[in-house]
Parts: C-alpha cells; sequence; structure tokens
C-alpha cells in the first residue's frame, strides 16, 4: 500500500495519505482511465450499490486526525467512515464537486478520530454508489473528535 506523512500547512502535525485505489480489501472497482474518470490519477468508484474499501495504515503518532477525502462527485454519494470499526461519521465525502472527472476532484470532510501510534484500519462504506475517490488523507489536528459510540 502506499502511505506516506506529508506536511500540510493546515495540520497540527504529520499527515498519511494513500493513494484511494491502493486498498487492501474491497469491493470497489478501480479505473486508471478506462472508464474515463480516473485519467492520470487513479480513483476508486462504484457502478453499483453497496460497497466497500479497506486501508491497513500506519499511525506515526498518538492524538486526533481529521480524516479527509479527495473525490468527485456531480451530487451526494457519502460515505461512512470506520477506523477500527469505529463509526467516525455517516456523512464523510458529503457534497459536490462540479462533477465526476479529474479536474473536479476535491478534499472533502470526513471526520476526525483519536488514534493511538501503530496498525489500525480505516474503512470506506455506502449502501449507495461511491463518489469518484483519488486520495485519503489522515491529518493530525486539534479539533475535537466526531467518533460515534
Amino acid at each position: 500500500m502506499a502511505m506516506f506523512l506529508a506536511s500540510c500547512g493546515s495540520t497540527d502535525g504529520p499527515s498519511v495519505v494513500i493513494q484511494a485505489e491502493n486498498f487492501n480489501r474491497g469491493t470497489v472497482t478501480i479505473d486508471k482511465g478506462e472508464h474515463g474518470y480516473g485519467q492520470g490519477i487513479g480513483v476508486i468508484l462504484t457502478f453499483k450499490p453497496s460497497a466497500f474499501a479497506e486501508y491497513d495504515i500506519e499511525i506515526p503518532k498518538s492524538t486526533n486526525y481529521s480524516v479527509e477525502i479527495r473525490c468527485a462527485s456531480a451530487g451526494p454519494r457519502p460515505v461512512r467512515v470506520l477506523v477500527d470499526g469505529q463509526l467516525v461519521t455517516e456523512h464523510g465525502a458529503e457534497g459536490t464537486t462540479g462533477g465526476f472527472l479529474p479536474e473536479h476532484q476535491k478534499w472533502l470532510e470526513g471526520g476526525v478520530v483519536s488514534l493511538t501510534r501503530g496498525k489500525h484500519m480505516l474503512r470506506l462504506e455506502s449502501d449507495g454508489v461511491f463518489p469518484h475517490i483519488d486520495q485519503l488523507r489522515l491529518s493530525a489536528t486539534s479539533k475535537a473528535v466526531t467518533t460515534k459510540s
């Protein structure tokens, strides 16, 4: 899985960035241009409702992390975001970006979760169809946790 630490100006520390098509387990479709949506970037998407993608991730520091989803969607296609089986939000990547193509990709919110240093599992799932997701980013933050019990 391609995952790296990045420094972002709006964060309080390190970020973990994941290419969406590098999921460890899932039922989503990878498009690297063959369907016209992932040309030059690669995305995950769904053509039928009810799908998931799971990522095994390594967290560098124990703190709160903002989950962000870089995606494109002409209509609302929210995904549930779970970490280690715990619901972070049912409204991840909710909103529209103006279209489904690479030029419409934007970072949308996916909630805030408290994580300890080490291995975790991030899951995106939907009973509907996915937006066209290019990347995921977990950025250290001082924002309050949005996870549900």
